[in-house]
């Protein structure tokens, strides 16, 4: 078990309650999405739970679970009872409470008692940006015993330009059994179930390259269906390569495809079900059944909105198909130790499946090939940082 597993065990499942007014929904939501993209994690109503006895229960619990409560103080929720009653259950729960005024209403004579005293970050006065979204998510990291110390170990961040970051997440030296049992359901046959190891650590992207970090190295945007915080689409294999060898000229770092085996490690991420996290595909990631949640009937998702699998890796299932480094070729029928790329074929493996795919197309197993110069609305990527560049650091 690693030390961040252990350390899970011993603090609250949630670092930060979000309380808020929905009327506020449409700022503190793109908060709340950068918080978790950012490793931040975070419980609020985002489907809107119904009223009556189960939703004070399950906001009870919710507030037990976590390390600190965050309070948006605005003109809706500085009268609203529920935001309140939030505030001050965790009060009583001695859960550190920390206030984001969001507009220049005044408190609530109830709420400015129970927060005399406590410093607050005013998004009225400093400008809505990744200068004040970090302060946000250092104050709650703080209250998250541990929290701060155990991400350090387990996220590098190589800054490409003008505060836009690409993360990596830490995959230990283990090994876990590639493909899939027989008996798992849409399996395909050449899925043949073996073992592999890794002797050594590796980092991989946290999330699908965006279209901005694309735009921030390439200087143009090929997608489909435009937004910057979406996965990057209809790129080939080939203009894949093309962004790492600008990504090492821009950065100094050097990144590169994973292969199909590494690739599989980090989805699985200690798993050997069908999917890896939680286990159930709509919670994990977009699919042809849920893409429509997101309000739109075609196009991808922006990234790391669903949960992450349990080394803090975002949609290894769904939005968008990952090109790997290997050529497609049958599996060996024995252990492979550290296992080398495949080289040579007319075909390179695509993982992961995409947002237009059913559910057994977005399996931890499933593979798929496809030509290297096709270009998708639906195939994007998430690079493997190599060797740092002279602007790479870690930190949280």
């Amino acid at each position: 078990m690693s030390e961040c597993s252990k350390l899970e065990g011993l603090t609250p499942q949630y670092d930060l309650f979000i309380s808020y007014s929905r009327l506020d929904s449409a700022v503190v939501h793109n908060i709340y999405n950068w918080l978790t993209i950012h490793g931040v994690r975070c419980w609020m109503d985002v489907d809107g739970v119904e009223s009556g006895d189960a939703f004070q229960s399950i906001l009870a619990r919710a507030i037990q679970d976590s390390s600190a409560l965050v309070f948006f103080s605005s003109v809706n929720s500085n009268v609203s009872k529920w935001t309140l009653r939030e505030v001050v259950f965790a009060d009583e729960l001695n859960k550190p409470i920390i206030p984001i005024r969001i507009d220049d209403a005044p408190y609530d004579n109830s709420v400015r008692l129970l927060l005399s005293g406590i410093d607050w970050i005013d998004f009225t006065r400093e400008e809505y940006g990744s200068v004040v979204l970090e302060k946000i998510r250092k104050r709650v990291l703080r209250h998250s015993v541990g929290r701060e110390d155990c991400l350090s170990k387990n996220v590098k961040i190589v800054s490409i330009s003008d505060g836009i970051e690409m993360r990596f997440r830490r995959c230990l030296p283990g090994g876990f059994e590639m493909g899939s049992p027989l008996t798992e359901l849409n399996r395909s046959a050449d899925e043949l179930l073996h073992k592999v190891k890794f002797t050594k650590e590796f980092w991989l992207g946290e999330t699908q390259v965006t279209q901005k970090q694309w735009e921030s190295v390439m200087g143009y945007n090929p997608s489909l269906c435009q937004a910057p915080n979406h996965p990057v689409e209809s790129v080939s294999w080939y203009d894949c390569v093309d962004f790492m060898r600008k990504f090492f000229e821009k950065t100094g770092s050097v990144v590169r495809l994973p292969t199909e085996a590494e690739w599989e490690y980090a989805c699985r991420a200690g798993s050997s079900g069908a999917y890896g996290g939680t286990g159930v595909m709509d919670e994990m990631g977009w699919y042809a059944n849920n893409r429509r949640e997101f309000g739109r009937p075609e196009g991808t998702c922006p990234v790391g909105l669903k949960k992450p699998n349990d080394w803090g890796f975002y949609d290894m299932h769904g939005n968008v198909w990952e090109w790997c480094m290997d050529c497609y070729d049958a599996y060996a029928e024995v252990t492979v130790v550290n296992p080398e790329p495949v080289s040579s074929g007319a075909f390179r493996i695509r993982r992961g499946g995409s947002c237009q795919d059913e559910a057994g197309a977005c399996r931890s197993a499933y593979r798929f090939v496809f030509s290297p110069e096709c270009r998708d609305a639906y195939i994007g990527f998430r690079v493997l940082l190599e060797k740092e560049g002279l602007n790479e650091k870690d930190h949280v």
